[in-house]
Formats: structure tokens, sequence, C-alpha cells
């Protein structure tokens, strides 16, 4: 697979298809074909799919990587970040990266923007029940579950996490 990608005109179906052949024996190096599908076409998909390795293994010198490659400019055209804030998924996992590793005032703004855009997404609730417990912030997990826990506890999901919110 590595000398079809280094082919100039590997196309996106060539870097999609070597990702789901190296996915479940070989995550890591799916992970790397992904970003350098991320790099060559600039989709999110294949970023998110990077991250979510990355940050199911804590390895987060490669999501800092990652996020290094982001560009915050408004006419940024390759590998812009503003675009990424329409993303659920990528917000939870960079709000995950910046939680572990101690930046918990930008964790919240990620999470909190991905639980705008995703209100029903049981990982998204999860990821900010556990923000603030994780980081002993009482005020906000008291004015979270205020206004979430009656419709929250009636999902499975969510169990774990509002119990320990509660202890």
């Amino acid at each position: 697979y590595r000398q079809l990608l280094a082919r100039p005109d590997a196309a996106i179906a060539d870097y999609d298809s070597a990702i789901r052949l190296l996915q479940t024996d070989h995550p890591l190096q799916a992970a790397e074909v992904a970003v350098q599908a991320w790099d060559r076409f600039d989709k999110a998909r294949h970023l998110i799919l990077a991250m979510t390795t990355y940050v199911g293994r804590s390895q987060w010198d490669d999501v800092k990587r990652l996020l290094d490659k982001l560009d915050p400019a408004k006419e940024a055209t390759h590998h812009a970040s503003a675009p990424l804030w329409r993303e659920p998924q990528f917000l939870r996992l960079a709000g995950t990266y910046y939680q572990n590793t101690g930046n918990i005032l930008r964790a919240g703004q990620m999470l909190e923007a991905g639980l705008r855009l995703a209100p029903d997404s049981a990982e998204m609730r999860q990821a900010i029940v556990w923000l603030f417990i994780d980081s002993n912030d009482n005020v906000s997990l008291r004015k979270l579950l205020a206004t979430h826990e009656s419709d929250w506890s009636q999902d499975k999901e969510m169990h774990d996490a509002l119990g320990s919110a509660y202890q």
C-alpha cells in the first residue's frame, strides 16, 4: 500500500482502502495513513479518524502534532481550523486532548461547543461531565446538571458519569 500511496496519482479512495485494510490489525499505521490523506486531501474525516486513534491510546504528542498543523486564519484554504468548529467529534477529541494535557479552560470551550452542536451525543455529554468532575469544577457541574440531568438520567450511557457526579 505504501508504494500505491506514494504515487502522485493516488486517489482518496486508495487512501481510504489502505486505512480500512490496516485499521483492525494495525490501527497506528491506519492513523498515519489517515494523516497522510488529511495532508493531501484536507478532509476532516481523515483528521478525526487519526485523532480518534491517538486519543484512544493517550498519544498526546501525536494529537498535538495534528492540532499544530491547523491554520486558524479565516482565509485559510488548507487545514483550516474554522470548519472543524462545526464537527462535534473533532471538538470532543480536541477537548479530551486539552483536558489530558492540563488546559482545562480550552477543553471546556471545545466540549461546550461540541455539546451545543450535538446535544444528544452521549459521548459529548460524558466528556463534559467528566471534565467538570476531574477538574473539580463543582459550580459548572451543578449548573450543567441543573440544566440537563432530568433528560440525561434517562440515558443508560450516562448513568456512570451522572453517578460519579454525585460522589
